[in-house]
């Protein structure tokens, strides 16, 4: 089974269409399967598909794009806890639908792109836990209307 598994993630890697694609699903590979198969392979074109400079700047965008959706958490998380100081409650929660209002409808935009993508990542996430880290009827009502909807069951 594992040889199985191991052969259609490789074939699936070398069908990626851009070379970070392929990067990431070697890498991939690499850890998962690191002491089930031989790696080797898959190890040593990771390493050189690492040092393209097409890969390179992918990365960084990778992780510039990650830096952004924790910065946009951290905010909103932080806005959050003002929250409950009555001296910087209506502060927080005109910062806190701006935020909602910025990523709702980044997150609601025509076109699949990244940014789309962070926002639904980061609307989602935090609209899950919001029962469990807020106290605030008024905040709780503000989420409401921009709330991601529940994906359909149907």
């Amino acid at each position: 089974m594992i040889d199985r598994i191991y052969a259609k993630r490789t074939a699936a890697a070398a069908a990626q269409k851009t070379e970070h694609e392929a990067f990431l699903a070697l890498q991939a590979i690499v850890a998962d399967f690191d002491g089930f198969e031989d790696v080797s392979g898959p190890a040593a074109r990771t390493a050189a598909l690492g040092r393209k400079k097409e890969v390179r700047s992918a990365q960084k965008k990778d992780r510039e794009d990650d830096s952004r959706e924790q910065r946009e958490i951290g905010e909103i998380l932080a806005a959050e806890n003002r929250l409950s100081l009555p001296e910087e409650r209506q502060s927080a929660l005109t910062l806190l639908r701006d935020l909602w209002k910025k990523l709702a409808a980044t997150a609601n935009g025509p076109e699949d792109t990244a940014d789309r993508r962070r926002a639904r990542r980061v609307t989602r996430g935090l609209a899950m836990g919001v029962a469990e880290r807020v106290n605030d009827s008024v905040y709780r009502a503000l989420l409401e209307q921009f709330r991601p909807p529940r994906p359909s069951l149907r």
